[in-house]
């Protein structure tokens, strides 16, 4: 998928239409369906503001990654900052098994 495409499923699934978009970034509705229809596309700064209001990542905008949210939510940061110092503390073949499960419960999921 390109930016376009990106874009209106990004819009859609905030459940925003395009007036609502365009009313959050001071645009009329007419910039937003140029973005949609490739007519144009945002500048950088423009761009920043459409992945924050749309809860996603400029890279999953522009079709670089296929993982729309590729951080953890702010009140996340510490879970995952405490998972990471934790398993960095185990020998390596435990590291290995844990993986392992993780996988493995990710798979169930």
């Amino acid at each position: 998928m390109n930016f376009p495409q990106r874009l209106r499923e990004c819009r859609k699934a905030c459940n925003k239409t395009q007036q609502q978009l365009s009313d959050c970034l001071g645009y009329n509705c007419a910039t937003i369906s140029n973005y949609e229809t490739g007519k144009n596309e945002p500048s950088f700064r423009d761009l920043v503001r459409i992945a924050e209001i749309l809860d996603t990542s400029i890279d999953y905008l522009l079709g670089i990654e296929d993982v729309k949210y590729p951080f953890p939510k702010k009140e996340k940061n510490e879970q995952i900052t405490s998972l990471i110092k934790l398993f960095s503390t185990l020998e390596e073949d435990t590291q290995s098994a844990l993986l392992h499960i993780l996988k493995t419960l990710s798979k169930k999921i």
